[in-house]
């Protein structure tokens, strides 16, 4: 009734009306408000340096340090990030105390603001935000030769301690001396580094040669390289190993950086790098009633930029004596984050797997075995070694379980722990977060 239908075929589909409501008034007056150039640049003191303009007004207000949006006692937030109006992100005035070093804002909504320029400097860029987080120092790329290996004495002096973090994070791994000879001595080792992880193992657990052993390392054979619990989703950051007895020949231990060949294969044949980054390889534990089993990939990368999980390395480059810095990997806009190697609990590979993956893994096995890269020695009795085990893989020459004794105490520690401990008793950081490669290895693709 009352006249001819409308064809959506000739007219397109109806179009509905809807009253804009004030919500979406403001988030368009919002919008516009904070497309303008330089929204702080009529406000700022010319007492103030040219780098607080970097601040834009979204950001100021999100982040206010006031009474009432950060608790004075908890100095947890009290607020959320909800949308205001343009009056909440305008501002007003900005007045700042030279005597306090404190800066001062006033929204046009009445709400006050202030910052100590101590916090400001702390994130004008990144290098000062990771000063100010204290991130792990770069991780130093190393062969046998580099590795600072002689042990620090155990209890730690402060100075030792701070040393003890920073080799364990510039080289994932650093030795001890002088450790008591007992079982629960390894307890007073971990609290200097972190907390103690536990596993289905327990919280410690014991290397020794037992017969009918479930597991390859409670025997006496030979154990090549590899790295604890890849069956698991996130296996143990950092391992501690307690030497308690070791009266046998042979038993020595061996250690790589497996930083070292990802970057060599990564520059040599930036394929079989790329295929490594990309397939998981299946890991399992099914023993002893026990059925785990997890995939990850051989090198496992994150973007750049990206130091989430503490190690903060962004780029790898040159050596120190180049000074020269290689902006990202080959064709890759990632640096390297983990490996995970481990042959005796590697699962039966995906039947649809091309031969290249298997060919890629033996050229990554046979880069782990250049005897310049593995750092070998034999722990001594009251000896303790800490190794980043997502980045240090370690092997044992067999022995003969009948000479005598040989008992390795063990356990693991939860990597937040370790990087807060590093945090408050570390020598702090550089801002320069990078991995530090030799040049020898970034020619090697040059040569080909």
């Amino acid at each position: 009734m009352g006249g001819p239908k409308e064809s959506v075929k000739e007219h397109g589909p109806r179009a509905t009306w809807r009253p804009v409501s004030g919500r979406h008034e403001r988030k368009l007056a919002l919008e516009d408000y904070l497309r303008s150039e330089s929204p702080l640049s009529g406000a700022v003191p010319n007492t103030l340096p040219p780098w607080i303009n970097k601040f834009t007004p979204m950001w100021l207000r999100e982040v206010c340090q006031c009474a009432e949006c950060v608790d004075p006692s908890t100095l947890q937030r009290r607020t959320r990030s909800t949308p205001l109006g343009p009056e909440g992100y305008r501002v007003r005035s900005i007045t700042y105390d030279p005597d306090q070093k404190n800066v001062f804002l006033l929204w046009d909504d009445e709400h006050k603001t202030h910052f100590s320029m101590d916090f400001l400097r702390a994130h004008a860029n990144r290098p000062a935000l990771m000063m100010e987080h204290r991130a792990p120092f770069r991780r130093q790329v190393w062969s046998a030769t580099d590795l600072p290996a002689e042990p620090l004495s155990f209890p730690l002096s402060e100075g030792d301690r701070k040393l003890a973090l920073l080799r364990l994070m510039q080289y994932g791994i650093v030795f001890l001396k002088n450790v008591p000879r007992d079982g629960e001595a390894i307890w007073d080792v971990a609290k200097a580094f972190g907390d103690v992880r536990p596993t289905f193992y327990g919280q410690t657990w014991d290397v020794k040669s037992v017969p009918n052993s479930k597991n390859v390392a409670y025997t006496d054979q030979l154990l090549g390289f590899h790295q604890d619990l890849l069956y698991m989703r996130n296996p143990p950051a950092y391992q501690i190993l307690h030497c308690i007895d070791n009266q046998v020949s042979g038993g020595e231990s061996a250690f790589i950086d497996a930083l070292r060949p990802a970057y060599t294969l990564a520059f040599s044949d930036p394929d079989k790098f790329k295929l490594l980054t990309m397939r998981p390889i299946p890991f399992q534990y099914v023993n002893d009633d026990q059925r785990w089993h997890c995939n990850h990939t051989t090198i496992e990368l994150r973007p750049l930029g990206d130091g989430g999980d503490g190690y903060n390395a962004e780029e790898p480059c040159l050596d120190m004596n180049d000074s020269v810095k290689l902006l990202k990997l080959p064709n890759f806009e990632s640096t390297v984050a983990h490996i995970n190697y481990s042959p005796p609990f590697q699962g039966p590979i995906s039947l649809n797997s091309p031969n290249a993956v298997f060919d890629a893994l033996r050229v990554f096995g046979e880069l782990l075995e250049e005897p310049e890269a593995r750092y070998e020695c034999k722990l001594e009795e009251g000896e303790a070694v800490i190794f980043d085990n997502r980045r240090v893989l370690h092997a044992r020459k067999g022995f003969d379980g009948n000479q005598g004794p040989r008992w390795l105490k063990g356990c693991y520690l939860d990597l937040d722990s370790v990087v807060n401990t590093w945090r408050r008793h570390g020598p702090g950081g550089t801002g320069e977060i990078v991995d530090v490669v030799s040049a020898d290895l970034a020619r090697a693709g040059e040569e080909e």
